[in-house]
């Protein structure tokens, strides 16, 4: 897995994780369809690997990937006066990113309105 960040114009910024398999579905199904209306929290812990959470409530999903920090500390600048952005599981069909379906065969884009970093890199 991969960290993605997109700049889209007019839209939030998106986080997304590179899946590549497109057969991989999403970890958690446990969020309903009304929470995923919700806003939720990304949280990023650095280090060799980047360690991400999305949290919501009490719950929380881990994912694990690599990323380029350089990167993640330039999106982070850029993006640090937002007050939402988006988040989903996604993968390259050769053409362009394509978000991964739930096994209702569903997408799921998460609304974010807070994203933070545990520790200064």
């Amino acid at each position: 897995m991969e960290l993605v960040l997109k700049l889209p114009k007019e839209k939030p910024p998106f986080i997304g994780v590179l899946y590549e398999m497109p057969q991989q579905i999403w970890k958690n199904q446990a969020w309903s369809t009304e929470e995923q209306k919700q806003n939720f929290q990304l949280l990023f812990e650095p280090s060799h690997e980047l360690i991400l959470w999305v949290i919501k409530g009490s719950g929380r999903v881990r994912y694990t990937m690599t990323y380029d920090p350089l990167k993640l500390l330039k999106f982070l600048a850029k993006t640090k006066d937002c007050t939402l952005f988006t988040f989903g599981c996604i993968y390259f069909d050769g053409v362009g990113f394509k978000p991964l379906k739930t096994e209702q065969g569903t997408h799921k884009i998460l609304r974010v309105d807070k994203v933070s970093v545990v520790t200064d890199f």
